[in-house]
């Protein structure tokens, strides 16, 4: 009796939320894809449109799986239930990164883990492995300097590809340290 009809409503209201959620998804994915091939140089081929519309359905597909995962997820219950009874617009869902899925607790860890990256990058301090006695601080004007490479031409091939043309050498980019008053500069083109 009851029970049954409100199970069957139950699987239509889901069918049709699923539907608008395969729409939602289906017009992001292809505003993305426009949005990409607008930006993407003018001289490539016609025949590219094959390879674009692959890539559309492979975003458009990843989507949909994602969001169907993320909706089952017990954790997401009350997500759940808001875009059953249309509190939250498919296009809101379809709309959202990966990562917004996630529980407050691990977007904090993720904040930490990557402010603690960023931390470690900006403020790392480059190992000076090399001592060059000709090396000249524009500082103190004193010679005797510790240093480290940060670009060496030698290392590059001097050859462009089919093109043909020479690269110049443009020596090497260092980062020095005096000795002396432990100024830090930067010098490129050093042989």
């Amino acid at each position: 009796g009851r029970g049954r009809w409100d199970d069957v409503w139950a699987e239509v209201v889901a069918a049709r939320c699923a539907r608008e959620l395969e729409a939602a998804a289906w017009v992001v994915t292809e505003a993305a894809a426009a949005e990409k091939d607008e930006s993407a140089s003018s001289s490539q081929a016609l025949g590219d449109t094959g390879a674009a519309a692959a890539t559309h359905l492979r975003a458009y597909k990843a989507k949909v799986r994602l969001i169907a995962v993320e909706l089952r997820r017990p954790r997401n219950s009350m997500l759940r239930r808001e875009v059953l009874e249309g509190l939250v617009s498919p296009h809101d869902i379809v709309a959202r990164k990966a990562e917004e899925f996630l529980p407050e607790e691990r977007l904090d860890e993720r904040r930490r883990v990557r402010e603690e990256a960023l931390r470690e990058v900006v403020l790392k301090k480059k190992e000076l492995d090399f001592y060059d006695a000709h090396l000249v601080c524009p500082s103190c004007l004193s010679a005797g300097a510790r240093y480290s490479v940060l670009r060496d031409s030698w290392a590059l091939p001097r050859c462009g590809g089919c093109q043909g043309y020479m690269r110049a050498d443009t020596g090497k980019c260092i980062l020095a340290e005096c000795a002396t008053c432990g100024e830090h500069w930067q010098a490129d083109g050093v042989v």
